[in-house]
């Protein structure tokens, strides 16, 4: 009997491998103690920081410095498994970037843009905004906030966000192909947005001012007809309320403090009577006549 080809060996090997990581990753998630479980998933998700990010600068300067011995290098079994596993290709870049942009994306389209991703090379990620707010600088430097913080959150090796104008662009083909699930994207205490109610859009007058308590964070509601915008309820550096005595500004967009008189943009929380400490902006949304707002994931720790 013929011996079994040695590629072919490692590569079952490396499957069986997967396939108990698999297994003992659904073990961590289904265990009955949250601290051990988050404790296990931290762990697994700090291995895969620095796999991620140190593979991902080898695979970007191998392919750069040769790139017809980087891809005879693909042919092999556990170099092939290895970058479908962490999505070092385009594809897989672009697969895991608009995963983490899905989570922001009800605050994307709370503002009336759309968001295409064009491009990740190298932990640059080109995106396109359009719609009807896409050209208001304020509503565009909070939608990049938001963008690269989640970018940041959710990509290790994110470097920067690039920003084109709208133009027309063809929709991009689904890639064929099954694709593993890295275990960044298993983990569940991984940082980003969680979306949680905060009042119904009828309780809100169409224009006004409302204090509301979001999983014990006071959050302040403006409304001026469909613009809603969200804000931590305190002037920045103090705890004082925004909320105690205040009536809406007259100019359109604009939230004054009322024990100092500070003046803040609503739509990206800067300040703009004078330079200082800008206002916390908070993502909100209105869903199914519900207003919701993104809080940071909890994590339990010990």
């Amino acid at each position: 009997m013929a011996a079994e080809p040695r590629d072919e060996i490692t590569a079952r090997r490396l499957q069986q491998a997967l396939a108990e990581i698999d297994a003992l990753v659904q073990g961590f998630e289904s265990a009955p103690d949250p601290v051990l479980r988050d404790q296990a998933l931290r762990l697994l998700q700090l291995i895969d920081l620095f796999h991620r990010v140190g593979i991902g600068r080898l695979v970007q300067r191998f392919q750069r410095a040769a790139p017809q011995a980087f891809q005879e290098t693909l042919d092999d079994p556990a170099v092939s498994l290895l970058s479908e596993l962490y999505e070092l290709d385009e594809a897989g870049q672009r697969t895991r970037v608009d995963r983490i942009l899905a989570e922001v994306q009800p605050y994307i389209a709370s503002r009336g843009v759309e968001l295409r991703v064009l491009s990740v090379p190298e932990g640059v990620v080109r995106v396109q905004l359009g719609g009807t707010c896409s050209g208001c600088p304020a509503s565009s430097q909070t939608l990049r906030h938001v963008v690269e913080a989640a970018l940041r959150e959710g990509m290790p090796e994110f470097e920067r966000l690039e920003v084109e104008p709208a133009a027309p662009i063809a929709p991009r083909p689904l890639q064929p192909g099954r694709r593993l699930v890295p275990l960044a994207n298993r983990c569940g205490d991984r940082p980003g947005l969680e979306w949680q109610v905060a009042t119904p859009l009828d309780a809100l007058p169409e224009v006004g001012v409302v204090r509301i308590d979001v999983s014990g964070l006071s959050v302040l509601l403006v409304r001026r007809g469909d613009d809603i915008h969200a804000s931590r309820n305190a002037c920045p550096g103090t705890p004082l309320p925004l909320d105690m005595g205040h009536d809406i500004p007259r100019e359109e967009g604009i939230i004054a403090c009322p024990w100092h008189g500070c003046r803040f943009d609503l739509h990206s929380g800067r300040r703009l009577d004078r330079a200082g400490q800008s206002l916390d902006v908070v993502p909100v949304a209105v869903r199914d006549g519900q207003i919701i707002v993104g809080r940071p994931r909890q994590v339990v720790r010990t």
